[in-house]
């Protein structure tokens, strides 16, 4: 109809992406990225909570890198600048015994779920770990 305004095309998911090990956050900021999430990163709890509130995420990835303590006190904090968000802690094996950066495929179908995302082919997502490292 003439006067109607375009469908808008959907903003990607953002995910905020926590970890102490720059490498391996660098690592799986690439491999969220190459399945068309929109990555923002922090390396430490101020960081984290600022990136937060000026771009609220939908997910956080919060890595085994970042202490059990730290982590629950991270997700609460995060829970106050940004209710209802949904934080997966990862733990080194996580609990469905996957290692989030060798197989990558599992973290990235893991977060889809969660946000109801489609996912392009996770092929690439393998092969951006495997370049960043």
């Amino acid at each position: 109809m003439p006067g109607d305004l375009p469908p808008r095309p959907s903003m990607p998911t953002t995910v905020l992406s926590i970890g102490f090990d720059t490498v391996r956050l660098a690592m799986r900021n690439a491999v969220l990225a190459s399945a068309g999430f929109r990555v923002v990163s922090a390396s430490n709890h101020h960081d984290a909570v600022a990136a937060a509130f000026s771009s609220p995420p939908e997910v956080v990835v919060i890595c085994h890198t970042v202490p059990l303590d730290q982590a629950r006190r991270l997700a609460e904090d995060l829970d106050i600048v940004c209710p209802g968000v949904i934080c997966v802690l990862l733990t080194e094996w996580d609990h469905e015994g996957f290692d989030d950066l060798r197989e990558p495929e599992v973290l990235l179908a893991h977060v889809a779920s969660l946000t109801q995302t489609p996912l392009p082919k996770l092929g690439s997502a393998a092969e951006a770990a495997r370049r960043t490292a």
